[in-house]
């Protein structure tokens, strides 16, 4: 808590915020396995989505990260945290995804929303 947070990824968003404890509970499968599919959509003042990262399961249960852009393409490339893959695949529920975002972001200049999908 004696760095200032944000700092390392370049989340500008959290420059001026106090540093503070937040604790938000884990979200599981009922059978205590992690979830699957986490997707963190990033939305501007206007509604625009920048883009959703993703973190889903393969098909051998490996971990797959990736970038699916506004146009629901994925991009493959090199991020913070590693490779990004060019194998994840655009959720059934990818328009759905956008559409909470929105509602959600509305009063926010920006908002990311994280989502977790079965």
């Amino acid at each position: 808590m004696s760095q200032r947070f944000g700092w390392r990824h370049a989340e500008w968003g959290y420059f001026g915020v106090k540093p503070r404890l937040f604790v938000e509970e884990m979200l599981l499968n009922p059978d205590g396995t992690a979830l699957g599919n986490e997707y963190k959509t990033y939305t501007g003042a206007n509604g625009a989505i920048a883009l959703t990262f993703c973190r889903q399961m393969g098909d051998h249960g490996q971990r797959v990260e990736a970038v699916i852009n506004h146009h629901g393409k994925v991009v493959a490339g090199h991020s913070e945290t590693g490779e990004l893959s060019a194998n994840a695949r655009v959720p059934a529920q990818f328009e759905q995804i956008g559409a909470v975002s929105r509602q959600l972001a509305t009063p926010f200049d920006f908002f990311r929303v994280d989502l977790y999908v079965h």
